[in-house]
Protein backbone atom coordinates (compact mmCIF):
# COMPACT_ATOMS: atom_id res chain seq x y z
CA UNK A 1 0.00 0.00 0.00
CA UNK A 2 1.50 3.64 -0.43
CA UNK A 3 2.14 5.24 2.81
CA UNK A 4 -0.55 7.96 2.35
CA UNK A 5 -3.22 5.02 1.99
CA UNK A 6 -1.83 3.40 5.31
CA UNK A 7 -1.84 6.75 7.40
CA UNK A 8 -5.47 7.03 6.31
CA UNK A 9 -6.69 3.80 7.06
CA UNK A 10 -4.69 3.74 10.61
CA UNK A 11 -6.45 6.84 11.40
CA UNK A 12 -9.33 5.12 10.43
CA UNK A 13 -8.56 1.79 13.00
CA UNK A 14 -7.36 5.40 15.83
CA UNK A 15 -10.66 6.91 15.66
CA UNK A 16 -12.81 3.89 15.79
CA UNK A 17 -11.17 2.56 18.92
CA UNK A 18 -11.96 5.84 20.14
CA UNK A 19 -15.43 5.72 19.64
CA UNK A 20 -15.29 8.64 17.09
CA UNK A 21 -17.25 7.50 14.48
CA UNK A 22 -18.07 10.48 13.16
CA UNK A 23 -14.16 11.75 12.61
CA UNK A 24 -14.08 7.90 11.17
CA UNK A 25 -16.88 8.27 8.62
CA UNK A 26 -15.17 11.78 7.37
CA UNK A 27 -11.52 9.93 7.13
CA UNK A 28 -12.86 7.49 5.10
CA UNK A 29 -15.27 10.10 2.80
CA UNK A 30 -12.21 11.72 2.03
CA UNK A 31 -10.04 9.18 0.83
CA UNK A 32 -8.96 9.18 -2.55
CA UNK A 33 -9.89 5.49 -4.29
CA UNK A 34 -8.65 5.99 -7.96
CA UNK A 35 -5.58 4.82 -7.50
CA UNK A 36 -5.69 1.81 -5.07
CA UNK A 37 -4.29 -1.30 -5.56
CA UNK A 38 -6.27 -4.78 -4.61
CA UNK A 39 -5.29 -4.85 -0.60
CA UNK A 40 -5.79 -0.60 -0.43
CA UNK A 41 -9.27 -1.84 -2.05
CA UNK A 42 -9.86 -4.74 0.25
CA UNK A 43 -8.95 -2.40 4.11
CA UNK A 44 -11.83 0.14 2.71
CA UNK A 45 -14.09 -2.42 2.65
CA UNK A 46 -12.85 -3.94 6.11
CA UNK A 47 -12.99 -0.50 7.44
CA UNK A 48 -16.39 0.32 6.53
CA UNK A 49 -18.15 -2.55 7.36
CA UNK A 50 -16.57 -2.11 11.03
CA UNK A 51 -17.10 0.88 11.71
CA UNK A 52 -20.56 0.11 10.63
CA UNK A 53 -20.60 -2.56 13.15
CA UNK A 54 -19.30 -0.44 15.71
CA UNK A 55 -21.58 2.17 15.10
CA UNK A 56 -24.79 -0.69 16.07
CA UNK A 57 -27.51 1.96 15.07
CA UNK A 58 -28.30 0.02 11.82
CA UNK A 59 -27.63 -3.88 11.86
CA UNK A 60 -25.15 -5.37 8.88
CA UNK A 61 -27.25 -5.94 5.87
CA UNK A 62 -27.74 -9.29 3.75
CA UNK A 63 -25.26 -7.73 1.26
CA UNK A 64 -22.97 -6.06 3.81
CA UNK A 65 -22.57 -10.12 5.42
CA UNK A 66 -22.22 -10.98 1.64
CA UNK A 67 -18.85 -8.24 1.20
CA UNK A 68 -17.68 -9.49 4.46
CA UNK A 69 -18.02 -13.10 3.44
CA UNK A 70 -16.12 -12.67 0.34
CA UNK A 71 -13.75 -10.56 1.75
CA UNK A 72 -12.58 -13.34 4.57
CA UNK A 73 -12.29 -16.08 1.54
CA UNK A 74 -10.06 -13.98 0.30
CA UNK A 75 -6.42 -15.24 0.28
CA UNK A 76 -3.85 -13.26 2.73
CA UNK A 77 -1.01 -13.94 1.03
CA UNK A 78 -1.89 -11.91 -1.89
CA UNK A 79 -4.94 -9.63 -0.36
CA UNK A 80 -3.61 -8.23 2.69
CA UNK A 81 -4.02 -8.87 6.31
CA UNK A 82 -7.89 -6.89 6.04
CA UNK A 83 -8.62 -10.49 5.07
CA UNK A 84 -8.29 -12.13 8.81
CA UNK A 85 -9.89 -9.07 10.53
CA UNK A 86 -12.89 -9.95 8.56
CA UNK A 87 -12.62 -13.61 9.43
CA UNK A 88 -12.66 -11.89 12.91
CA UNK A 89 -15.48 -9.56 12.25
CA UNK A 90 -17.29 -12.70 10.50
CA UNK A 91 -17.28 -14.49 13.67
CA UNK A 92 -18.05 -11.45 15.86
CA UNK A 93 -21.33 -10.18 13.31
CA UNK A 94 -22.76 -14.25 13.23
CA UNK A 95 -20.99 -16.27 16.11
CA UNK A 96 -19.45 -18.46 13.73
CA UNK A 97 -16.18 -19.23 12.63
CA UNK A 98 -15.29 -18.64 9.08
CA UNK A 99 -14.58 -21.68 7.32
CA UNK A 100 -12.54 -20.47 4.11
CA UNK A 101 -12.91 -22.31 0.63
CA UNK A 102 -10.56 -25.24 -0.03
CA UNK A 103 -8.40 -22.77 -2.49
CA UNK A 104 -7.43 -20.73 0.12
CA UNK A 105 -7.00 -22.74 3.81
CA UNK A 106 -7.95 -20.55 6.54
CA UNK A 107 -7.73 -17.23 4.59
CA UNK A 108 -3.94 -17.51 5.08
CA UNK A 109 -2.73 -19.33 2.45
CA UNK A 110 -2.53 -17.71 -1.26
CA UNK A 111 -4.33 -19.41 -4.07
CA UNK A 112 -3.01 -22.03 -5.19
CA UNK A 113 -2.81 -20.15 -9.37
CA UNK A 114 -1.48 -16.61 -7.83
CA UNK A 115 1.49 -17.53 -7.18
CA UNK A 116 5.07 -19.48 -8.85
CA UNK A 117 5.86 -22.31 -6.92
CA UNK A 118 8.80 -21.23 -4.95
CA UNK A 119 7.04 -18.39 -3.24
CA UNK A 120 3.96 -20.64 -2.54
CA UNK A 121 5.94 -23.33 -0.47
CA UNK A 122 7.60 -20.21 1.07
CA UNK A 123 4.26 -18.24 2.29
CA UNK A 124 2.92 -21.75 3.42
CA UNK A 125 5.98 -22.61 5.97
CA UNK A 126 6.05 -19.09 7.53
CA UNK A 127 4.65 -18.85 10.59
CA UNK A 128 3.12 -15.55 11.52
CA UNK A 129 0.45 -14.32 13.82
CA UNK A 130 -1.90 -11.66 13.80
CA UNK A 131 -2.90 -8.47 16.43
CA UNK A 132 -6.15 -6.97 16.08
CA UNK A 133 -7.01 -4.06 16.50
CA UNK A 134 -3.76 -2.11 17.01
CA UNK A 135 -4.13 0.34 18.80
CA UNK A 136 -6.56 -1.40 20.97
CA UNK A 137 -9.16 -0.36 23.11
CA UNK A 138 -8.72 -3.22 25.73
CA UNK A 139 -9.03 -6.09 24.11
CA UNK A 140 -7.12 -7.73 21.25
CA UNK A 141 -7.59 -10.57 19.07
CA UNK A 142 -4.87 -12.88 17.82
CA UNK A 143 -5.28 -14.39 14.77
CA UNK A 144 -3.32 -17.24 13.67
CA UNK A 145 -2.44 -19.42 10.83
CA UNK A 146 -3.20 -22.74 12.61
CA UNK A 147 -6.73 -23.02 13.01
CA UNK A 148 -5.86 -24.61 16.54
CA UNK A 149 -2.37 -24.42 17.75
CA UNK A 150 -0.88 -23.52 21.12
CA UNK A 151 0.78 -20.22 22.08
CA UNK A 152 3.02 -18.71 24.45
CA UNK A 153 3.14 -15.77 24.87
CA UNK A 154 5.06 -13.31 26.70
CA UNK A 155 4.54 -9.39 27.49
CA UNK A 156 6.82 -6.97 27.85
CA UNK A 157 6.57 -2.79 28.73
CA UNK A 158 9.13 -0.47 26.50
CA UNK A 159 11.26 -0.83 29.72
CA UNK A 160 11.69 -4.76 28.95
CA UNK A 161 9.75 -5.31 32.58
CA UNK A 162 7.75 -8.84 31.76
CA UNK A 163 3.84 -8.09 32.03
CA UNK A 164 2.33 -11.02 31.06
CA UNK A 165 3.77 -15.16 30.64
CA UNK A 166 1.38 -17.57 29.89
CA UNK A 167 -0.36 -19.98 27.21
CA UNK A 168 -3.36 -19.38 25.08
CA UNK A 169 -4.66 -21.76 22.30
CA UNK A 170 -6.18 -20.48 19.13
CA UNK A 171 -9.55 -21.72 18.35
CA UNK A 172 -10.91 -21.34 15.00
CA UNK A 173 -7.54 -19.04 13.95
CA UNK A 174 -8.66 -16.70 16.64
CA UNK A 175 -7.33 -16.07 20.87
CA UNK A 176 -8.67 -12.81 22.73
CA UNK A 177 -6.53 -11.00 25.32
CA UNK A 178 -7.77 -8.26 27.59
CA UNK A 179 -4.83 -5.51 28.51
CA UNK A 180 -4.71 -2.41 30.32
CA UNK A 181 -3.68 0.90 28.63
CA UNK A 182 0.13 0.77 27.99
CA UNK A 183 2.67 0.09 25.04
CA UNK A 184 3.47 -3.58 25.17
CA UNK A 185 6.11 -5.83 23.02
CA UNK A 186 4.29 -8.81 22.35
CA UNK A 187 6.03 -11.86 21.83
CA UNK A 188 4.06 -15.45 20.38
CA UNK A 189 5.74 -18.50 20.47
CA UNK A 190 4.33 -21.76 18.97
CA UNK A 191 5.05 -25.46 19.74
CA UNK A 192 8.06 -25.57 16.72
CA UNK A 193 9.52 -22.75 18.55
CA UNK A 194 8.82 -19.84 15.96
CA UNK A 195 8.93 -16.75 17.54
CA UNK A 196 7.37 -13.02 15.91
CA UNK A 197 7.52 -10.13 18.76
CA UNK A 198 4.82 -7.80 17.97
CA UNK A 199 4.29 -3.50 18.99
CA UNK A 200 0.79 -3.12 20.90
CA UNK A 201 -0.34 0.05 22.05
CA UNK A 202 -3.77 -0.39 24.29
CA UNK A 203 -5.41 3.05 24.72
CA UNK A 204 -9.08 3.78 26.02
Amino acid sequence: MSGSSIDEFTQVELKLNEGDFSSAGSILGGIDQSGFNQVETNYFSFYTLYKKYLEGSVPLSSTDIETLTDLAGLCAGTNGSAVYQAMSLFQLVTGQVYNAPDGCSGGARPCNNLLPEQTKDLLLKTWDVDLFPNPATNQITIVSKAESESLKILIKDLTGRPILNQNLKTIGFIANLDLINGAYLITLSNSNNERVTKKLLIAR
